[in-house]
């Protein structure tokens, strides 16, 4: 069964993130006279509904969390019961007979207020339909919401390929020696905020093969990282082939960049002008920023910067962006190049 504490903690880390936004937004960070910071943070816990057994990719518009979680229907397609679908656990592969009572896993988009009331289902949404045998599995592995409280999703639908001699048990026996690879789709969909499908990209048409050192075969497509910008464009970053996807708000593939000279992507961020930015570190171990020129195919300004960002959040008004350390949040400021800390833990 879930720890119910767990995903309570879970929730006051993702709320007390927007609520420290919303202080950003609305004043500058300070410190302290002995140089600590002069914001304390100090945990909530809010009750969930029971039906609430898992709390993955929360993101949040105005009051709204949204979130996925995997839920459980019968061979019949009616809903189990919390009860039934607590008792299952998580873990197991999409379409794949859990339980006697052939309990089948599906994935769920909800959404809760950010004072833990409101509990909703998402009635429009619809998984992708994929393979339902025994090495099948669906997921969403990004959600971010846009300006207009639509949702981004990237749903990942793979299959695991075996070559198994007759009669082998999977129960008493290793299946790792007879891997033969993995059949793997990647789709950003666009949804509203009852789940209807707005519009979808196949991502695997759009990168094409990826090129890896795996001897199994090809690469993966993965996306690292997924944001929308002030005009409505969507921008992802692909780890498999380190580039950098434009989508129009329509959805429709706007361009392409990959860094030169080696660089790598490590993540995008959001600038306080509301305008996207990735990244990217090269050779020599320092950081730039890198603005995107959507209409011109190409990249925009560079500002190299002295750290290394991670884990990076919205910086209000205030900062260009957030990171944290593991310990520390910290606000910066790209024109100034300056780093300011705003809570320590």
């Amino acid at each position: 069964m879930k720890n119910k504490t767990h995903i309570r903690r879970i929730v006051s880390v993702a709320l007390a993130a927007t609520m420290l936004t919303g202080l950003l937004a609305g004043c500058g960070g300070k410190k302290s006279g002995d140089g600590l910071s002069a914001y304390v943070y100090v945990p909530s816990y809010i009750d969930l509904p029971k039906e609430v057994t898992e709390f993955n990719n929360p993101t949040l518009s105005g009051d709204t969390v949204f979130f996925s979680m995997t839920g459980y229907v019968h061979k019949d397609g009616t809903p189990a019961t919390a009860e039934e679908a607590a008792a299952m656990g998580s873990g197991a592969a999409t379409g794949t007979d859990l339980s006697t009572d052939g309990l089948q896993t599906r994935i769920q988009l909800c959404s809760i207020k950010r004072d833990g009331t409101g509990f909703t289902k998402l009635a429009d949404y619809q998984q992708k339909q994929v393979p339902t045998d025994q090495f099948s599995y669906a997921g969403i592995d990004k959600l971010t919401t846009d300006s207009e409280g639509n949702l981004w999703a990237v749903e990942e639908f793979s299959k695991t390929i075996y070559d198994l001699p007759a009669g082998f048990d999977m129960k008493t026996q290793d299946s790792s020696e007879y891997y033969k690879g993995d059949e793997r789709h990647i789709y950003i969909r666009k949804l509203s905020n009852t789940g209807k499908e707005l519009s979808t990209v196949n991502l695997n048409e759009l990168v094409g093969p990826v090129q890896s050192s795996d001897d199994n075969g090809g690469g993966y497509i993965s996306v690292s990282d997924i944001r929308v910008g002030k005009d409505g464009s969507v921008y992802l970053v692909d780890n498999g082939s380190n580039k950098l996807y434009v989508l129009g708000k329509d959805g429709k593939p706007l361009c392409n960049l990959q860094p030169d000279n080696n660089g790598y992507i490590g993540g995008l961020v959001t600038l306080k002008d509301g305008s996207v930015a990735a990244s990217v570190s090269g050779d020599s171990g320092k950081t730039s920023i890198r603005t995107v020129n959507a209409a011109a195919k190409t990249w925009g300004q560079t500002t190299d910067i002295e750290v290394n960002v991670g884990n990076t959040s919205s910086g209000g008004k205030q900062y260009d962006f957030c990171y944290n350390d593991g310990s520390s949040l910290y606000g910066y400021d790209v024109a100034a190049k300056k780093t300011e800390s705003i809570v320590n833990w």
